[in-house]
């Protein structure tokens, strides 16, 4: 079994929209994203989003077509959720059948206020 934990954001800044690198999902299984922001005057849509793109690099970094997440898919509880001052959200992804998707990443699109944000996954594979 592989496991793999990794920091999603780190301090991210709210008073923008920000997205997260790119999470390599080949042979994961099952995934947690924890995400916690703080501040009080964020305001905007926090999501998970996948690629199938395949990339020239390994990094993802090229990575270019986002879709967003359906709660009926394999993202447990919702998709998408809203950010108005302070909070948190866990997303369990895969427990509808695993993960059927080559990358993730979290997505927060602003519309008003400023914030920090902590985001970890968490992901087991083979």
């Amino acid at each position: 079994m592989r496991i793999f934990n990794d920091v999603v954001f780190s301090a991210g800044s709210l008073g923008a929209d920000l997205a997260s690198a790119p999470i390599k999902l080949d042979s994961m299984y099952l995934a947690a994203i924890a995400a916690t922001w703080t501040g009080g005057t964020a305001a905007g849509t926090l999501k998970i989003q996948f690629s199938e793109d395949d990339p020239t690099f390994g990094d993802g970094d090229d990575v270019t077509n986002w879709y967003d997440a359906i709660t009926s898919g394999c993202v447990v509880p919702a998709a998408a959720v809203t950010v108005s001052g302070a909070g948190s959200q866990l997303w369990e992804i895969g427990l509808n059948g695993g993960v059927p998707h080559k990358w993730m990443r979290l997505v927060f699109t602003r519309t008003s206020g400023t914030g920090s944000i902590d985001a970890k996954l968490n992901a087991k594979g083979v």
